[in-house]
C-alpha cells in the first residue's frame, strides 16, 4: 500500500476505534439521549453507519468519471436514520463495522494516483477521492463529539 493511502487508512481506523471506544461507555439508556432535533444519540450513530454507502459511491463516480447525481443529503439522511429507528444499537453497530470494512476494503482496491480524481459534488466543488477518505474519519470524530456532548447533556 502507498503511503498516503496508508496514511488515510489509518485516520479512518483510528475515527473508527476513537468512536466505538466511546460508544462503549453508554449505557442502555443513554442511546435515547437526544444529539440533534429529532435524532437521539442511535440514530447519530444509525447515520454514521448508512452514511458510508454513499461516500463510497462519490468516490466511485470520480473512478468511473460519471456525474455525481445524488439524492438530496438532508433527505437521504432523513430516510436512512427513519428505515433504522427500530433497530437496536448492536445492529447499528453491526452495519457500521461492515460498512467501515468496505470503505477500507474501497480505498485498498485503489491505486495511489487515483486520489487525486475528482467529480463534481453539486453543492461544494470538484472533491477529490482523497478529500471523500478524510471526509470520512473527519465525519466520524465530528458526530462522535456530538454523541458524547448529548452525555454531558450539551446537545449541539
Amino acid at each position: 500500500m502507498a503511503d498516503r493511502r496508508a496514511e488515510l487508512r489509518d485516520e479512518m481506523t483510528a475515527a473508527h476505534d476513537e468512536l466505538l471506544k466511546m460508544l462503549d461507555s453508554l449505557n442502555p439508556t443513554d442511546w435515547g439521549q437526544q444529539t440533534y432535533e429529532g435524532w437521539s444519540r442511535k440514530d447519530t450513530f444509525a447515520h454514521l453507519a448508512s452514511i458510508q454507502a454513499r461516500q463510497r459511491a462519490q468516490v466511485q463516480c470520480a473512478l468511473d468519471g460519471s456525474p455525481w447525481n445524488p439524492e438530496d443529503v438532508n433527505a437521504y439522511n432523513a430516510r436512512k436514520v427513519e428505515e433504522r429507528k427500530a433497530w437496536s444499537a448492536d445492529q447499528v453497530r453491526d452495519e457500521y463495522e461492515r460498512e467501515q470494512a468496505s470503505t477500507v476494503g474501497l480505498l485498498d482496491k485503489i491505486r495511489d494516483d487515483d486520489l487525486q480524481r475528482t467529480f463534481q459534488h453539486p453543492t461544494r466543488r470538484p472533491l477529490t477521492i482523497e478529500s471523500v477518505f478524510l471526509q470520512v474519519a473527519n465525519h466520524t470524530r465530528n458526530h462522535a463529539a456530538d454523541i458524547m456532548a448529548a452525555k454531558q447533556g450539551a446537545t449541539p
